[in-house]
């Protein structure tokens, strides 16, 4: 009994003894049908891969995604912390100036000090030295103002003086005349009083004192 080839995915029916033709046919269409299945399977393989492909490309859309959202998330931190860097470092910088700048004014300040210091102490040695330069003129012209005074009381007590001694020789003068004529009134009228004179000689002398002399048997003293 001979067989023909079935349809595809029935089986075969192989005859008990059969031609090299038949043999071949089947082996061919076996073949086919191997390949048909191979391409079938690699097809659904290909089907899964591509699935599966897919599948992996949303997974690696969505986590690059992700990613670019957290990149520009991380990003934007990035832009923050630069920010804030950039301001730390203004901020530092500014600060750096200002310290420089009250460390100037700290030394200039001190150096101010240092010169008003130095001013005060000459101001006060020169006021010291001018004080004791005045006080030695002002005791100089004091002793001179004394000096002064004491020339003028002595000169005032000497023209007192002076006056009181004119005033008291000429009095006593004026007594010793009065005295004279009395003396010579009283030689005249008696001349015998005076023995062995051939003239009458009296003579008198004011001398620098409260004596007043007569020569002679008379002396007086005012």
């Amino acid at each position: 009994m001979s067989g023909t080839a079935s349809a595809k995915g029935m089986a075969v029916m192989i005859p008990y003894k059969s031609s090299p033709a038949a043999l071949t046919d089947i082996q061919q269409s076996r073949h086919t049908d191997e390949s048909l299945n191979e391409t079938k399977h690699i097809e659904e393989n290909n089907k899964k891969i591509r699935k599966k492909i897919e599948m992996m490309a949303r997974e690696r859309k969505k986590k690059t995604d992700e990613n670019n959202k957290e990149t520009k998330g991380n990003n934007k931190k990035i832009k923050e912390i630069k920010k804030i860097e950039e301001n730390v470092t203004k901020t530092k910088m500014k600060n750096k100036r200002i310290e420089k700048s009250i460390k100037k004014k700290a030394e200039d300040n001190a150096k101010m000090i240092r010169e008003n210091t130095k001013k005060t102490a000459e101001a006060k040695k020169i006021e010291k030295k001018s004080g004791a330069k005045k006080v030695k003129e002002n005791k100089k012209r004091d002793a001179e103002s004394d000096n002064d005074n004491e020339r003028e009381t002595k000169k005032m007590k000497m023209e007192a003086d002076g006056h009181d001694r004119r005033a008291y020789y000429e009095k006593s003068r004026t007594q010793a005349i009065s005295l004279l004529n009395v003396v010579i009134n009283e030689c005249c009228a008696h001349p015998q009083t005076v023995q062995g004179q051939e003239r009458l000689s009296l003579e008198f002398q004011v001398r620098a004192g409260p004596i007043f002399f007569v020569s002679g048997n008379f002396q007086a003293m005012p």
